[in-house]
């Protein structure tokens, strides 16, 4: 089978050609230039036909960051793209190509499932440690969306009723507490109370101050795990995965916040050393994506 999996960002439209489970070409282009939907339409159209020049394209894929509804093939909300909202992808596309789509967070959790870090296991939860959060769940084999397509929405999961406000506009989401957004600021607040220093700071920066060995540096990677592992209580006692893959940039510095999870998760989960359970480091970066939209369309999830 041969699918070209988009993967729609706000900055860049990415997208791969993959034959049977292997990527063979790959290519993005710009979005920060498109204003209205005809537009995007337009570009999406050029790409696939093009790709079906020399050989027929089976099916396409795409994810995007925010709510869509995969049964219809609609943009309901998209944060990145706002002119995007209410937009009929699929009908835009059909005359041309079998079209599936789904938020990103759950295309990145197919990809990590068949042919990343949660491969051979039925029930994988996600979670996409970036600027936000994100996740997709994998239940028995299949991937949940619940019956509104808004499952898997990890990042808002309440850890503190009183605790910091998150953009969604409620307090305490876990999102709110290790987001990209959000855990830089808690740290400039607890360097300065060291006298350092720590201007712009991002996750990035903490990153390279905690290789070269910082103290403050890495206990604040400890922290940082705690954080995460409150958040991964709720999942492991809701869903009781096999297997929970952390993906997105800030899973690069996973051997930093890894040891404190772990100890928190053994303290707080019930029945941890019993459970066939394993956290681990996703392995296919941004190639999450497209892999995941190849298996959207394939298995016509």
């Amino acid at each position: 089978m041969r699918v070209i999996a988009f993967d729609i960002g706000g900055t860049n439209i990415e997208f791969g050609i993959v034959e049977d489970g292997t990527i063979k070409e790959r290519g993005k282009t710009s979005s920060k230039d498109i204003k209205d939907k005809n537009t995007f339409v337009h570009i999406l159209r050029n790409i696939i036909l093009a790709a079906s020049k020399d050989r027929k394209v089976d099916a396409t894929s795409v994810g995007i960051a925010g709510l869509v509804n995969p049964q219809k093939g609609e943009i309901l909300i998209s944060p990145n793209l706002t002119f995007l909202n209410g937009l009929k992808l699929k009908d835009a596309l059909s005359d041309i190509t079998d079209f599936y789509i789904d938020n990103d967070a759950n295309v990145y959790a197919l990809g990590e499932w068949r042919y990343g870090a949660g491969e051979g296991k039925d029930n994988v939860v996600v979670l996409t440690l970036g600027t936000g959060v994100g996740s997709g769940i994998i239940a028995n084999g299949k991937l949940l969306r619940g019956a509104n397509f808004y499952a898997g929405e990890a990042g808002h999961v309440i850890i503190d009723f009183g605790g910091q406000w998150c953009k969604c506009g409620q307090r305490g989401c876990i999102e709110s507490y290790i987001g990209g957004d959000y855990f830089p600021l808690f740290a400039e607040r607890f360097l300065r109370k060291m006298g350092k220093t720590c201007d712009k700071c991002t996750m990035e920066k903490l990153y390279k101050m905690a290789l070269e060995d910082d103290k403050d540096a890495l206990y604040l990677f400890s922290e940082y795990g705690r954080y995460i592992a409150f958040g991964l209580v709720n999942i492991i006692h809701l869903l009781d995965p096999e297997v929970i893959v952390l993906g997105g940039g800030i899973a690069e510095s996973f051997e930093l916040f890894k040891d404190a999870m772990m100890a928190e998760l053994r303290r707080r989960v019930m029945g941890f050393e019993r459970r066939k359970l394993s956290i681990k480091k996703g392995i296919l970066g941004n190639l999450a994506g497209i892999y995941g939209g190849y298996v959207l369309a394939k298995e016509k999830m």
